[in-house]
């Protein structure tokens, strides 16, 4: 048999089920409310700590902007500042220019007058050398007679042994011509007054000896004019302007210090000036490695003097010469009896000049 149910027990089934339905219903709303409300408050937090940053960050905006902004006031007065600087700068540079070209002028100026001093000192040194030359030659007007000349040269003294070279002279009645160099004279002025008292003729060489001397032209006329002056100090005369290079017009050691055509454009000048430098066409060899003895110097210069009537020899009055002293009196000697007639600078003859000239002895040319 079926169970039946009634329409009542029907109607109190549907009623408790829909109670049942209704408090499960409420029980999850009221789950799902509480969970929701635990999440707004942790949103709510977070929110809180987001608005906290936020104003935070505005704050330090508010700062870098403030910064910023005091950046921008700092770079405008600085380009305000550099725009001044540079219409400054024009300015100046303006100045610059005009004393620039006030300087150029005066520069060209002295440059000028610069020029005029040296034309002026170039013409005094000329004319005091033509004056002191005419007053020289003066007092000697005439060539003394004689078919062979010779003039005795004796080159980088003073020292000891010129004391001996003067005994010599003395002894064989002869005079000659020395060409000193100042800072020796200098040590022994006595040597240099006896020179010139006992008839010689004294006249430069060289103040130091140095080649550092041919440097240029104004080293050069530096050392020549010290040693000028020496002779000038000692014997209270003004020297005439004859003189002897150091190693010569054709020394070749002057191009390792003024260059190769030093020397060439040195004795123009020197000529231009109204100097004369004087050479020699005879050498004793005395300062070659070895030196000569007695018997080879004596005939090295009485070979060289053979078939000239017109000699300058040369000799050096260094102590490291000894043979000097021994070969001299045999090579007077035998000139006296060639013929030769001895002459100095002290009274040479203008005509004496030309004609060393002429032999290439005296202001010969350099190449």
């Amino acid at each position: 048999m079926g169970v039946k149910i009634s329409t009542f027990q029907l109607n109190m089934l549907g009623a408790m089920i829909f109670i049942l339905l209704f408090v499960s219903y409420g029980i999850n709303s009221f789950t799902v409310n509480v969970l929701a409300q635990k999440q707004l408050s942790e949103f709510e937090i977070e929110l809180s700590d987001i608005n906290v940053q936020l104003s935070e960050l505005a704050t330090e905006l508010n700062e870098w902007q403030t910064l910023s902004n005091s950046y921008k006031e700092q770079i405008q007065l600085f380009m305000q500042q550099k725009e001044e600087m540079k219409e400054e700068l024009e300015v100046q540079n303006q100045d610059i220019e005009k004393k620039k070209q006030k300087l150029l002028e005066k520069q060209k100026l002295i440059e000028e007058l610069k020029q005029k001093i040296e034309s002026f000192e170039f013409q005094a040194i000329k004319i005091q050398n033509q004056r002191t030359l005419t007053q020289f030659f003066s007092r000697y007007p005439s060539v003394p007679s004689g078919e062979k000349t010779i003039f005795l040269t004796f080159d980088d003294g003073p020292m000891h042994i010129t004391l001996e070279v003067l005994e010599i002279l003395k002894e064989h009645e002869v005079t000659a011509t020395f060409f000193i160099v100042g800072n020796l004279a200098e040590n022994r002025p006595d040597i240099v007054r006896k020179t010139y008292n006992e008839g010689h003729a004294v006249l430069a060489h060289t103040y130091t000896h140095d080649y550092r001397i041919y440097t240029s032209f104004d080293t050069f006329y530096e050392d020549l004019h010290k040693v000028q002056q020496v002779i000038h100090n000692i014997l209270g005369k003004v020297p005439p302007p004859i003189f002897r290079f150091a190693g010569g017009a054709g020394n070749h050691v002057s191009r390792q210090y003024g260059g190769r055509d030093f020397m060439p454009r040195l004795t123009q000048d020197v000529k231009e000036k109204g100097y004369y430098y004087i050479e020699w066409n005879v050498s004793a060899r005395d300062t070659s490695v070895p030196r000569p003895d007695k018997d080879l110097m004596t005939q090295i210069v009485l070979e060289g003097c053979y078939n000239k009537d017109y000699v300058v020899a040369l000799f050096h009055d260094i102590n490291s010469n000894t043979a000097l002293v021994k070969a001299l009196p045999l090579i007077i000697t035998e000139l006296k009896e060639r013929g030769y007639v001895f002459r100095t600078f002290r009274d040479i003859t203008q005509a004496e000049l030309n004609k060393m000239q002429r032999l290439g002895i005296a202001n010969t040319s350099v190449q």
